[in-house]
């Protein structure tokens, strides 16, 4: 199931790194609308920040969205 949730998140044209993708969807589990839209605040924040998106990254700011980092 969740490599069906990463190709979904990758269908939509963003460029991620897997890794990433996959952390979305194992942290953020209760819809496919909360998953996009944490990846788009993980993107925005990146671009914002002039920094690259990576899977530490994402993971602090799903820490600040209420997603734990372990688990």
């Amino acid at each position: 199931m969740m490599d069906a949730i990463v190709d979904f998140l990758k269908a939509l044209g963003i460029d991620a790194p897997e890794e990433m993708l996959a952390l979305i969807a194992t942290k953020v589990t209760t819809d496919i609308r909360r998953m996009t839209a944490s990846l788009r605040k993980i993107l925005a924040f990146a671009d914002l920040m002039g920094q690259e998106v990576t899977v530490d990254l994402a993971a602090e700011i799903l820490g600040h969205l209420g997603y734990a980092e372990s688990g």
